[in-house]
Formats: structure tokens, C-alpha cells, sequence
């Protein structure tokens, strides 16, 4: 509701009202539920280069903006969610060597309410 909230506006009704404290303790309990976080299978080196083909030579255009996309945010290590907040860009070239740098409103470390939640054991 509130991501709808966000992009759209909910007009005949405000959100406060349909998100009673019932509702949201609900809403928390279910996500609570979820299955446990774990990483994500790596790219292989095959991978990577065909988003790098699609990028440099696909014939749909946005096909190769989403291809330049993730492999930006894999060489920042960085999420989808994170470079959607990029500010600034700044492209440096030294010899063969290009570096593009971003600068972003958020970041990786911000902690999620699943973050919150979780209990670490050190060992």
C-alpha cells in the first residue's frame, strides 16, 4: 500500500486510515514468516559477457540500457535499489584504464528492517 501510496497517490482515501496498527502488525507478522536470506548464485565469466555483448551490440535499445545496468551495479556491488539514487557520475580515463564513479543518496550498508531483525552469532 504504501509503495502504491508513493508512485500513484491514493486519492479518496489517506493511507494513515487503511493502515491501522491491526493491520500492520499483520502485515509485520507475515513477513516475518519469510524464508531465510541467502546470496545469490555468482555470474560466470560466460555470463557476464554476453550482458556485456547485449550492452555494446544488442539491437533493442533497452535491452542494452538494462544490460549497462546490472553490470554497473555488479562492478559497484551494488543493488538495483541503490543505483536507482545515483546523483552524479563521473567518468575518469588513464590510459586503458576508464573508472566511472557515482555518487548516491543511499547505500549498500543502510540497514533494512530484515537486517533489523535478524540475530547474528559470532563464533
Amino acid at each position: 500500500m504504501r509503495f502504491a501510496d508513493a508512485l500513484i497517490g491514493l486519492v479518496l482515501t489517506p493511507l494513515k486510515d487503511l493502515l491501522s496498527p491491526r493491520v500492520t502488525g499483520a502485515a509485520h507478522a507475515f513477513y516475518m514468516t519469510k524464508r531465510i536470506r541467502k546470496p545469490a548464485e555468482v555470474l560466470t565469466v560466460q555470463e557476464i559477457g554476453a550482458l556485456e555483448d547485449v550492452c555494446l551490440h544488442g539491437p533493442e535499445l533497452h535491452h542494452r540500457l538494462i544490460a549497462g545496468h546490472l553490470l554497473f551495479c555488479f562492478a559497484a556491488a551494488a543493488r538495483w535499489h541503490d543505483s536507482m539514487y545515483v546523483v552524479a557520475l563521473d567518468l575518469s580515463t588513464a590510459g586503458p584504464i576508464t573508472l566511472l564513479e557515482a555518487t548516491t543518496t543511499k547505500h549498500k550498508s543502510s540497514r533494512g528492517k530484515e537486517q533489523q531483525m535478524e540475530l547474528l552469532w559470532v563464533m
